[in-house]
């Protein structure tokens, strides 16, 4: 009976470990996703020349802050 119990401890940790470990990147993806639904309008008005390098891109964001939405400033003030 104890061998049994061991088994099935081993397996729910296992499975909480995998489970834990399988959701961050998507959590990951949901922020980079909802960071580029936001803030689609800000980078083409305010950054347009910087798009493909992402440290470049969010310096460029964070220079301009006064000037982008809202909603885009709080998910890239999230992010860091």
């Amino acid at each position: 009976m104890m061998a049994i119990d061991k088994v099935w401890s081993r397996l729910a940790l296992a499975l909480v470990v995998g489970l834990l470990l399988a959701s961050t990147p998507v959590e990951a993806r949901t922020m980079q996703q909802r960071m580029r639904e936001a803030c689609a309008a800000d980078v083409a008005i305010l950054c347009p020349d910087v798009t493909n390098d992402p440290d470049r891109l969010k310096a460029c964001m964070l220079n301009k802050r006064v000037k982008v939405t809202p909603d885009c400033m709080r998910l890239i003030d999230a992010s860091e």
